[in-house]
C-alpha cells in the first residue's frame, strides 16, 4: 500500500494573476494602495536551509506593539520560535530597539513609533520538528541549491494591527532563477496584496524551474514546475490538468476563475495538494510519468474542486476573509468528503476514467481506508471535534466520499436517473457562491430541500449518524453487486494484517477480527517477522505477503511489534485469506436500474 495522501482545502480570497520573473510570463501590472507592510525574502540562504526576512514598516504606535506569526489552519500546534533567528527590530539607522517574547509566537516591541524594519532568519519546515505534528510539506516552506518553496505562513510574520491593511513582497534570487505564484506584480511595490491573509495565501516556486501554459474550458492555467531529475516535463503534467479541469467544467457547467497558477514540485516525497484562492501548491516524488500519473491527476482534482466547496458553496462558519475568523463546523464531511468524490466522478463522467477504474480503485481504495480509519464517531462529530485524531480525520476523506457517492446514487434512483448530488452542487452554486454562505445551524436543511425530502433520513443515518454504510443495496440500484469479504477460492494463508509504509516503521493499519485476541492495534509496528527484521518499504510488504500466500493455512508465526516505544512478540497462526470489498457488474438491468446507470455513468439521455 502507499502512503496515504493528506489533502487540505484553507479558506481564502480574492482572484490574483499568475507572476513570473526573466523568461517566465510577466505579470498584470497592478496599482493599488501603498502596502504597510513591505516584505522582502532573501533566497540566497543567509543559512542553511534558511530564508532571509526583512518586514519594513511604518507608523506603527504603542497600541501596535507585538510582533507576532499565525498558530492557525495546519500550523496551529507550531512553534514558530524554534525555527527562528537573529530576530530584531531596528530603527531607520539600523540600531535594535529592544523586543521580549511574550507567548509562543508572540513578541512585544518596547518603543514601536521607533521600528522602521524587522529582520530575521528563519528555517524551512521541511523535516522540522516544531509541534506535536510535522508540518505536512505543500503548506511549508523548503529551501536547497535548486529551488525554493514557500507558503507565506511559514516564512512570514506580522505586525499585529496591520494584518487587514495592503501588504507587499519583494524577493531577493539567485542568479539564473525564476518564480512563480499567484500574487499581483506592480512595478513600484513588488508583489502586492490587499491584506496580510491574501499574501500568505499564495504560494511561491522559486529556482531553476519551467513554465508551460495552457487555456482550458475558458479559463488560462500557468504551470511552474520543478522536476528534480528532469524526468517530468510541464506538458506531460498540462495533458493531466486538461483531463481533470475539463471534467470539472463539464460537471458544474464552467470553471470559476479566469486565471489558474498551480505550482508543482517532484522531488523525494509524496505529500500532496492544497488549494488556495487562485492557485494551487503540489508536492509529490518525482519518478516516470505513467507511473505518478494517476495519484498526481487525482490530486488536482481534489485541490481544484475546493474552488467550489469551500470557497463558493460553504458554511457561514468558514469565512473567505480571514482564517482567524473561521468558527467549528459540522460540515468538514462536506468539504473534503463531497470534494474527494466529486474529484473521482468528474473523472468517470468524462471518460477520464472507466467504470471499472472508479469503481475497483477509487471506492474500493475508500473503503478499505474506512476499515483503516474505522471511527466510533460519526462524520459530523468528526467534523466538530478540533482534537480529532489524524484517524478520525482521515475517515472524512474516506467515508465522507463513500457516503457522497452513496447519496448521489440513492437521488438518482429517486428521480429515475434525473437528479443526482452533481445537480445539487450546480444548484447550491448558483444560488449561494462565495457572498452568500449557508447558515451554519440550516446547512442540513437546505441541504435536504435541494437534494430530495426522503434524504432526510439518508443524512441523520449516515452523516449526523455512525450507522455502517448501505453499500450492498446503493450498489444494487446500478445493476453492481457488491461482495464484503469471501474466502480466496484457493486455500492461501494470510497473516490477518494489512501493513503500510509509515513514520517510525511498518505501521499496522487494520487487523482482520479473526485474530482480535491477539492484541494488535492500528499503530503497532511490525519490527520482525520470524525474527527477521522487516524493512520501512513497499517492497519488503509485498515480499511478506508473496512469502505468507504460499504456507499453509494454520501455519504458526512470530511477530516482534512495537507500542509507544515497547517491544512485544505475538505469536498465531495463519488464516485463510480472504478478498475484500469486491464489485461485478450484473449482466441483465432493469429498465429502472438502466437509467440510473446511464446517469451516474454520464450518459444521461438528453
Amino acid at each position: 500500500m502507499k502512503k496515504i495522501l493528506l489533502i487540505i482545502a484553507l479558506a481564502l480570497v480574492a482572484l490574483g494573476l499568475s507572476s513570473c520573473a526573466s523568461n517566465i510570463p510577466s505579470t498584470k501590472k497592478g496599482t493599488r494602495q501603498p502596502p504597510r507592510s513591505r516584505y522582502t525574502v532573501d533566497f540566497t540562504q543567509k543559512g542553511p536551509g534558511q530564508f532571509g526576512v526583512s518586514l519594513a514598516v511604518s507608523g506603527l504606535s504603542p497600541r501596535t506593539p507585538f510582533f507576532a506569526f499565525a498558530p492557525v489552519g495546519p500550523f496551529a500546534q507550531v512553534n514558530f520560535a524554534a525555527l527562528l533567528s537573529d530576530l530584531r527590530a531596528l530603527d531607520p539607522n539600523g540600531v535594535a530597539i529592544p523586543m521580549r517574547q511574550v507567548a509562543a509566537n508572540r513578541w512585544q516591541i518596547r518603543y514601536p513609533e521607533r521600528v522602521a524594519r524587522i529582520e530575521y532568519r528563519i528555517a524551512k519546515t521541511w523535516d522540522a520538528r516544531v509541534g506535536e505534528f510535522p508540518i505536512w510539506e505543500m503548506v511549508g516552506s523548503n529551501i536547497t541549491s535548486r529551488y525554493a518553496f514557500l507558503n507565506g505562513q511559514a516564512v512570514l510574520g506580522y505586525i499585529e494591527g496591520l494584518e487587514g491593511l495592503p501588504a507587499s513582497l519583494d524577493v531577493v534570487l539567485p542568479e539564473g532563477w525564476d518564480i512563480g505564484t499567484g500574487l499581483i506584480w506592480d512595478d513600484r511595490w513588488g508583489y502586492l496584496a490587499r491584506n496580510f491573509v491574501d499574501l500568505v495565501n499564495s504560494p511561491i516556486l522559486a529556482g531553476r524551474i519551467r513554465y508551460e501554459g495552457l487555456r482550458v474550458a475558458g479559463s488560462d492555467v500557468h504551470l511552474y514546475l520543478f522536476s528534480r531529475d528532469d524526468r517530468v516535463v510541464p506538458t506531460e503534467v498540462l495533458g493531466s490538468v486538461e483531463k481533470a479541469l475539463t471534467g470539472i467544467a463539464a460537471f458544474m457547467g464552467e470553471l470559476p476563475l479566469e486565471t489558474y497558477t498551480l505550482l508543482m514540485v517532484l522531488d523525494d516525497r509524496n505529500a500532496g495538494g492544497v488549494e488556495y484562492h487562485n492557485s494551487g501548491a503540489f508536492v509529490f516524488e518525482d519518478g516516470d510519468w505513467p507511473k505518478i500519473r494517476r495519484r498526481i491527476q487525482d490530486v488536482i482534482a481534489h485541490e481544484y474542486f475546493h474552488l467550489f466547496i469551500p470557497f463558493a458553496i460553504r458554511s457561514d462558519a468558514i469565512s473567505l476573509e480571514s482564517f482567524f475568523m473561521n468558527r467549528p463546523t459540522a460540515h468538514l464531511w462536506f468539504v473534503e468528503g463531497v470534494t474527494e468524490w466529486a474529484s473521482d466522478i468528474t473523472q468517470l463522467r468524462s471518460g477520464a476514467k472507466s467504470i471499472e477504474d472508479y469503481l475497483l480503485k477509487d471506492v474500493r481504495q475508500k473503503l478499505f481506508e474506512m476499515d483503516f480509519n474505522r471511527s466510533e464517531q460519526s462524520l459530523q462529530q468528526i467534523s466538530l471535534n478540533r482534537q480529532r485524531s489524524e484517524s478520525d480525520y482521515l475517515n472524512v476523506y474516506s467515508r465522507g466520499a463513500l457516503v457522497s457517492a452513496l447519496l448521489d446514487i440513492y437521488l438518482l434512483d429517486l428521480t429515475r436517473g434525473l437528479r443526482g448530488l452533481q445537480e445539487v452542487l450546480r444548484d447550491l452554486y448558483l444560488d449561494f457562491g462565495p457572498e452568500k454562505p449557508l447558515p451554519e445551524e440550516r446547512f442540513f436543511e437546505i441541504l435536504t430541500d435541494y437534494c430530495d425530502p426522503e434524504a432526510q433520513g439518508f443524512i441523520r443515518r449516515y452523516i449526523v449518524g455512525n450507522q455502517p454504510l448501505p453499500v450492498r443495496e446503493i450498489m444494487e440500484k446500478i445493476g453492481v453487486r457488491y461482495v464484503e469479504s469471501e474466502a480466496a477460492p484457493q486455500a492461501e494463508s494470510d497473516l490477518g494484517l494489512a501493513l503500510n509504509t509509515g513514520e517510525g516503521g511498518v505501521e499496522v493499519m487494520w487487523s482482520d477480527p479473526r485474530i482480535a485476541e491477539s492484541g494488535i492495534r492500528p499503530g503497532d509496528r511490525l519490527v520482525s517477522f520470524q525474527g527477521e527484521a522487516l524493512a520501512n518499504t513497499d517492497a519488503a510488504i509485498d515480499d511478506l505477503h508473496r512469502r505468507v500466500a504460499g504456507w499453509p493455512v494454520g501455519s504458526e508465526f512470530s511477530l516482534m511489534l512495537s507500542r509507544a516505544g515497547r517491544l512485544f512478540e505475538v505469536r498465531g497462526k495463519t488464516l485463510q485469506r480472504h478478498f475484500r470489498h469486491l464489485f461485478f457488474g450484473q449482466e441483465v438491468l432493469s429498465p429502472r436500474q438502466q437509467a440510473v446507470r446511464q446517469a451516474w455513468a454520464g450518459k444521461k439521455t438528453p
